[in-house]
């Protein structure tokens, strides 16, 4: 499959980078350009098996894309592989003992229903202080992080 990579935005080594990539992880720099032609609020979420090379597709791609990005991950270790941030980092929340979000972790801990765990945590909107205005936000290993957390950080 050939493709005239062209956009203001993409770095040079880009067309490098897709050519390292395998046929089914073509996909994401394909998702990609579209969304540079027509850009648009998106969910995207990259699926594939251990070490089928999801984390290295989106970041290598990204690598060579001069758009604002928010790379986070639950744990610092996967976070550094990405080169990003922990969600809390990223988001400047307090995550200490007897703080508010470990409050509201405690909490959550063990309650089944989607709908009362986005009800108690209504007010973490107003825990977050990331000030930053990406236009993609990355959440890599995304079933690590508590659902209720995912839902407030797409708000």
């Amino acid at each position: 499959m050939t493709h005239e990579w062209k956009h203001p935005c993409y770095e040079i080594g880009f067309q490098k980078q897709v050519d390292t990539l395998t046929p089914s992880q073509l996909a994401f720099p394909y998702l990609l350009h579209a969304w540079l032609l027509q850009p648009a609020h998106q969910l995207v979420l990259v699926a594939g098996g251990p070490g089928s090379g999801k984390t290295y597709t989106v970041t290598q791609c990204l690598n060579h894309v001069q758009i604002p990005q928010l790379r986070m991950a639950y744990t610092a270790r996967v976070a550094c592989k990405m080169q990003g941030q922990t969600i809390h980092s990223a988001l400047k929340l307090d995550w200490s003992k007897e703080s508010a979000l470990d409050k509201l972790f405690k909490e959550l801990e063990l309650e089944t229903d989607s709908q009362v765990c986005i009800q108690k945590s209504n007010g973490l909107m107003q825990e977050f202080r990331c000030f930053a205005r990406p236009q993609v936000v990355i959440i890599d290993e995304i079933g690590m992080v508590a659902h209720w957390l995912v839902y407030w950080i797409i708000q």
